[in-house]
């Protein structure tokens, strides 16, 4: 167990989270195989040791990563990238990486589906909470992602825990290298290359 597996394990239990115990290696393999990601280093060490259930009482906002089916997990997984389509269809989303905007919406959501791909995926920890599914990470950023209104929540998980249950009591220090990696989802939260108009019919 890493060392700040072990502090966030300290402190969850402090706040009386309710913890099933680790995912397997083989449980591991088969959610990356099936969902197509790859979990960055330090997630993958919390949820080899234990997996967040909720606070006193089980909370369905943390993913269940022993036992919820593919189909569901899936499902959280989609939810991000479903929040972008919907505000390229209802309040004229673009991002200018995309290349040229098309005027047809249907045109717009092929072509984010398929750029989306290429990015670094997001990871559900709690809601629309999460991380994104860089590879060799030991220290992930959270975001709080709701369509393409997209935040950091915490530096690194810890901060991130600290913030969701003491009230965003941490600033989040953007000028570590961490936060340079450009990908979509940083662009969104820094503004760069954004465009929203009213949508085309």
């Amino acid at each position: 167990m890493l060392e700040s597996t072990s502090k966030i394990k300290k402190y969850l239990l402090d706040f009386q989270m309710l913890m099933d115990t680790g995912v397997s290696d083989a449980r591991i393999s088969e959610l990356e195989s099936s969902l197509n990601f790859k979990f960055p280093n330090d997630l993958r060490d919390i949820l080899s040791n234990f997996v967040p259930r909720g606070i006193k009482e089980i909370n369905n906002s943390f993913p269940d990563w022993n036992n919820e089916s593919i189909e569901s997990l899936q499902k959280r997984f989609d939810w991000f990238t479903e929040g972008v389509f919907f505000d390229i269809k209802n309040n004229g989303f673009w991002y200018g990486k995309w290349g040229e905007e098309p005027e047809n919406i249907s045109k717009k959501i092929e072509i984010a589906k398929e750029k989306l791909l290429l990015e670094p995926k997001p990871i559900p920890i709690c809601g629309h909470r999460c991380v994104l599914g860089i590879v060799n990470c030991d220290s992930s950023p959270v975001l709080s992602i709701w369509q393409t209104d997209i935040i950091y929540y915490g530096s690194d998980i810890m901060e991130y825990f600290v913030n969701e249950f003491e009230g965003f009591k941490l600033k989040v220090n953007t000028s570590d290298l961490r936060f340079k990696k450009e990908n979509f989802w940083s662009d969104v939260i820094e503004g760069k290359g954004l465009k929203y108009s009213d949508p085309v019919p």
